[in-house]
């Protein structure tokens, strides 16, 4: 029990020290989703894609989605995990867009699903291959993905929001 203890604190350590890094932490998953594209492009596994792309399209719109919508105030999201939407003092100020999934936790997640793709891509079973279903799924896959963008991409604009945290303001 104690060694569970110690791997945790230890993954946490790293966590801690990544928080800061934008750049690097996003670099990082830019390799390994290269990494993948081309073992992909190489061998084929469309089932994983697909899966994979779904994946990370519901795990976009969590980053993008507000826990309160500013022209709906009054329809809060409930979640356990979600930071406080009120001001708690008199220096605090109202912040309508608090995503529903943060920046750091949703590139840990991403991080993990590439990791468990890419060594589902070795193996063979699911390596299927069906002419042209691989064009209609991703085309399929793209056009619901842009439709997402564009829609929140009007809030986006409309409120000044952006997901990303760069590092603290100077």
């Amino acid at each position: 029990m104690g060694r569970v203890y110690a791997i945790k604190n230890r993954l946490q350590y790293y966590k801690d020290k990544l928080k800061g890094q934008f750049r690097h932490r996003w670099i990082s998953t830019f390799v390994l989703a290269c990494f993948y594209a081309i073992r992909v492009y190489l061998h084929g596994y469309l089932a994983v894609t697909f899966v994979l792309g779904i994946s990370l399209t519901s795990l976009t719109s969590l980053l993008l989605f507000s826990v309160i919508h500013p022209d709906h105030p009054d329809d809060l999201l409930v979640l356990s995990n979600a930071p406080p939407i009120l001001p708690m003092k008199e220096s605090d100020e109202l912040r309508p867009f608090v995503p529903l999934l943060p920046e750091f936790n949703f590139w840990c997640i991403v991080n993990m699903l590439f990791c468990v793709a890419l060594p589902m891509t070795f193996i063979p079973k699911l390596n299927y291959h069906i002419p042209g279903l691989g064009y209609i799924v991703f085309s399929a896959w793209l056009f619901l993905t842009l439709l997402l963008l564009f829609d929140l991409r009007y809030n986006m604009k409309k409120y000044k929001y952006f997901p990303f945290y760069y590092g603290d303001k100077k």
